[in-house]
């Protein structure tokens, strides 16, 4: 009798051919990533920050080091090709995680998507009144950033919130939340999550960053304009 054989090639672009036999192709050396022929998924250890993608049109691997801080779980992962958003935390997506999933938006505070709103635009009044308090806070206990506790307080908060990966580990919960949300409001960050908009996302959120504190100088250059008028606001003012 006869028996029929279909010899396959490897799985491409995931595995290759090495003596006769399909392995995990030479790209995922390095990162510590197995392959399993059966169901050919990638098998991706705990801890590993290395961001894994496929282009159709190309039929390439794309493949990151580092995933963006809390864009990705840290968790031992097996996935496909056609399911890399299962690398994304927080409900994101996309390459490098870098973008929300359908019908989702970016929250204030930390890189979640979540169901948002407009209900919750209110907050710009909200952060309105808080520039205007933070400012008289300044004020009358006369505090500057040229001098004094206060400059060495923001000096270290900054390098903290440049260092987060190193200073905050990944998936920061309960009490161990408070120093993160404090370096952020010493940064001008709202700290915590809550949506402010329906469909927000990235690049409206880095422009909201810069808002603030731009708001926060506007404020200070009325004040200095009006600095004889009235004579409350100049003794306050020190002149």
């Amino acid at each position: 009798f006869n028996i029929a054989l279909q010899i396959k090639p490897c799985p491409e672009p995931l595995f290759q051919l090495s003596d006769k036999h399909c392995i995990c192709s030479q790209r995922l050396n390095g990162f510590n990533a197995t392959c399993e022929i059966g169901n050919q998924s990638i098998i991706r250890p705990r801890m590993e920050d290395f961001w894994l993608g496929y282009d159709n049109t190309t039929n390439e691997l794309i493949i990151h080091p580092v995933c963006p801080l809390y864009y990705c779980v840290f968790e031992t992962l097996s996935f496909l090709l056609n399911e890399t958003d299962r690398q994304c935390s927080h409900n994101r997506s996309g390459l490098l995680c870098g973008q929300c999933g359908n019908g989702l938006s970016l929250t204030l505070g930390l890189h979640v998507c979540s169901e948002c709103s407009n209900f919750y635009l209110f907050l710009l009044v909200v952060f309105m009144v808080l520039g205007v308090l933070l400012l008289v806070f300044l004020l009358i206990f006369k505090l500057t950033v040229a001098q004094g506790t206060i400059n060495g307080l923001i000096f270290y908060a900054n390098i903290f919130q440049m260092n987060k990966t190193v200073f905050f580990p990944h998936n920061n919960t309960g009490s161990g939340r408070f120093l993160p949300v404090f370096v952020s409001w010493l940064n001008l960050n709202f700290g915590f999550v809550t949506c402010l908009s329906n469909g927000m996302d990235m690049y409206v959120l880095t422009w909201l960053q810069y808002l603030f504190p731009l708001y926060i100088l506007f404020l200070v250059v009325v004040l200095v304009s009006f600095r004889h008028y009235p004579r409350w606001m100049s003794r306050m003012m020190g002149t």
